[in-house]
Parts: structure tokens; C-alpha cells; sequence
């Protein structure tokens, strides 16, 4: 099925990628679930970047609570989201396709360095591109860099898995042959942004979607 966008920014919360069971940071199964939707677009002739938050991993209201200053805090949030990007990469690149990750906090020898042209010129050779580090400055949300990014980028659209219940809902299924059949991902497929954002059970502020 050829898809309705040629360029997507796919944004998943930290949260999607935690385990509710035992509430370790990662699920292996919510990451396959990523990783499958991820090469269904792909397989549908659509360029992937994705921007990944690090709710599982470290929130913005704890930098209060333990007396950490805020931009400080910030910073810790834009090294968990390194660490996300990089166990989405691994999801991804074991179903076959090439992902790259780019990081807008330098660190060499885990990632590339974000810069516009090389995202661009990896997502036009069909790599999944997953973008780490936030925008590199305290103060903005990760939803603010999936909108950055998407601009920079050239995207058609941005569609968002907040808190596991769109992308990685366990209410979510696959139908008869296999397909998933999420809200979010029936958006994808048919560009119809009311109905996504009436079945999102977490929306945010219209504009932010």
C-alpha cells in the first residue's frame, strides 16, 4: 500500500517505551511494536525520523522535587533521550533497515551529531533517522523539537505516541492479516487528522499535534 506522506516525524514519549508490568525503563515488546509500524511506513515508500522523549527515564518535575536546578535537569532529560534513541535504533535495525542516530548533544561515540543536510540526505537514501538530545537547550519539551525537527526537515506530518496509548497500546491490536490497526497508525494510513486526534486518549493542545 503506498502511502498517503512522503516524509513523516514520528514523536514516542518515554513512557511508550516502559514496561507497566515491573516499570523497568524498556519494554522489548513495545520496542518491536515501534520497530514494526516503523517498517510498515518504510515498506509504504515513506522517509522516517523519529523524536523520542525520556519520560521512562528522567521527568522535568523531579529536578524540584530533589533540588536540582532546572536547566541542569533539562540536560539530564536530553542524555535519556540519547539512550532511548539508541534502543529504538537497535529495534529497528533488527527488522532489516538502516537507522541512524542524531544527536543535537554531542556524543561521539555513541551517535552523529545533528546537522539538517545529513538528516535529510539519510532519510532521502531511505534510512530511518532517529533524532536524540531534544534541541540541545534546557527550557524546551521534546513535542517543541518534534516540531522543530519536522520543519528542518521537510515533513509532511507529525503523529504521536504519548504515554503508550496510541502507538504501543496493549488495547491496540493487529487485524486479520497482520496489520496494526492502532489509531495513530489508521491515521498514517488514510490522513485523516480529526479522527486521530478524537481517538487519542492523551491528546495535547491542538496545536502541539
Amino acid at each position: 500500500m503506498k502511502s498517503v506522506y512522503k516524509r513523516i516525524i514520528l514523536k514516542v514519549s518515554g513512557e511508550a517505551l516502559q514496561d507497566e508490568n515491573d516499570h523497568s525503563i524498556y519494554d522489548r515488546k513495545k520496542l518491536e511494536m515501534i520497530a514494526d509500524v516503523v517498517k510498515e511506513a518504510c515498506d509504504a515508500g515513506t522517509q522516517v525520523g523519529i523524536v523520542v522523549g525520556a519520560g521512562n527515564i528522567w521527568r522535568g518535575r523531579m529536578s524540584d522535587k530533589i533540588g536540582i536546578e532546572q536547566a541542569q535537569g533539562d540536560y539530564m532529560g536530553m542524555l535519556g533521550t540519547i539512550m532511548n534513541a539508541m534502543a529504538i535504533q537497535n529495534a529497528v535495525e533488527l527488522k532489516n533497515i538502516e537507522c541512524r542516530v542524531m544527536s543535537a548533544i554531542n556524543v561521539p561515540q555513541c551517535c552523529e551529531p545533528y546537522i539538517r543536510r545529513k538528516a535529510v540526505h539519510h532519510l532521502e537514501k531511505g534510512r530511518v533517522v532517529v533524532f536524540a538530545g531534544g534541541t540541545g537547550n534546557p527550557y524546551f519539551t521534546t513535542d517543541s523539537c518534534a516540531t522543530l525537527r519536522a520543519l528542518e526537515v521537510g515533513a509532511d506530518a507529525i503523529l504521536m505516541a504519548k504515554n503508550g496509548s496510541v502507538l504501543v497500546s496493549t488495547k491496540s491490536s493487529t487485524d486479520s492479516s497482520g496489520s496494526w490497526t492502532s489509531p495513530l497508525w489508521r491515521c498514517y494510513r488514510e490522513k485523516t487528522y480529526k479522527s486521530a486526534y478524537l481517538t487519542w486518549t492523551n491528546a495535547p493542545t491542538s496545536r502541539k499535534f
